[in-house]
């Protein structure tokens, strides 16, 4: 058994999942595939590139909070399948409650 292998089977039992042996075996390959991509990055040189926490810039995307009228009572009931007392009605979903 190679390497990708049993790092599937073996995470796989961590997870108490069950595979069957087809499903290694396409696992395997899978992952054979993605460390394979992971070693042609490796050959390039990284030493001067500064980490990055995104790929893209990242700025304040935060929009100024301005208070604005809130809808009517009414307005907010007129969808309420069921209402009582200006509030809408909901099945009780606690039963400790």
């Amino acid at each position: 058994m190679n390497q990708p292998q049993m790092d599937v089977a073996y995470v796989a039992s961590l997870a108490s999942l069950r595979l069957t042996d087809e499903e290694v075996k396409r696992f395997s390959a899978d992952l054979a595939n993605v460390l394979d991509y992971v070693n042609q990055l490796q050959k390039y040189d990284v030493d001067k590139v500064e980490p990055m926490y995104h790929p893209l810039p990242a700025w304040d995307v935060m929009r100024e909070d301005n208070p604005e009228q809130g809808l009517a009572v009414e307005v907010a009931l007129s969808n309420a399948p069921r209402q009582s007392a200006s509030q809408i009605l909901v099945p009780k979903v606690v039963e400790s409650a």
